[in-house]
Parts: structure tokens; sequence; C-alpha cells
């Protein structure tokens, strides 16, 4: 066998090992992704996440955050009143 079978079969098999490291991060990912979208079910149906909406909104209110987030959507309003035509 010459070396440089033997350097793509090394790689090879790297790429192997790293395939199931790969496989239990995307399950671990999709059982995190799960577990939140149950939990933020059970507080929509609870009122407990309007609740906490709620509290935030008062704690961010007057901040630059808020500020933005308004400039940011009176400008998308005002793109849909008047598109930009391109000639």
């Amino acid at each position: 066998m010459n070396p440089i079978n033997k350097k793509l079969k090394s790689n090879n098999d790297q790429q192997q090992q790293q395939q199931p490291e790969n496989n239990e991060t995307d399950q671990q990912k999709s059982i995190e992704d799960s577990i939140t979208n149950q939990l933020k079910n059970r507080m929509l149906i609870s009122g407990e996440w309007l609740r906490l909406q709620k509290i935030l909104m008062n704690k961010l209110r007057g901040s630059n955050w808020e500020e933005n987030l308004r400039c940011e959507a009176e400008a998308r309003a005002l793109d849909k009143d008047n598109p930009h035509y391109l000639n």
C-alpha cells in the first residue's frame, strides 16, 4: 500500500469517528429544542409567558433597545406604504 492510500484511509477513519459525535450533538440539540418548546407551550397555556413578557417590556421601557425597535418598525411600515421602484 502506498503512503497516499494510507493517508486517505486515515482521513476516512477520522471522518467516521467524527460522524457519531456530530449525530450525538445533533440529537442533544434536538432534545434541548423539544424541551424548550414544551416549556414555552406550558408557559403560554398558563399565561406565565405573557406575564414575563410584560415584566420584560416594563424593564425595557425607555431604553435604547426600545427606541431602536420602534424606529425599525416605523421604517418598515413606511417602506410598505411607499415602496421604492427601481427603473
